[in-house]
């Protein structure tokens, strides 16, 4: 049986293949994606909410930080 194409490159690439997916950038990246992620879905929903709101929100904020503190 032939091997398979990808495998063929992996072969091709080594042992570049393999520092660049052990490097430690890669390797930390990793580690902090589940928070990442956690991160991305808060600011998406921030997004969604103002522009579901029309800006409102955003303005009203900006309008609270000009009047200064209370």
């Amino acid at each position: 049986m032939s091997e398979r194409f990808t495998q063929t490159l992996r072969a091709a690439s080594e042992p570049g293949w393999s520092d660049a997916v052990g490097h430690r950038f890669v390797t930390e990246l990793f580690a902090d994606l589940p928070r990442i992620s956690l991160e991305s879905r808060f600011l998406q929903r921030g997004v969604f909410r103002e522009l579901t709101s029309g800006g409102e929100s955003l303005r009203r904020r900006i309008k609270a930080e000009q009047q200064g503190p209370l």
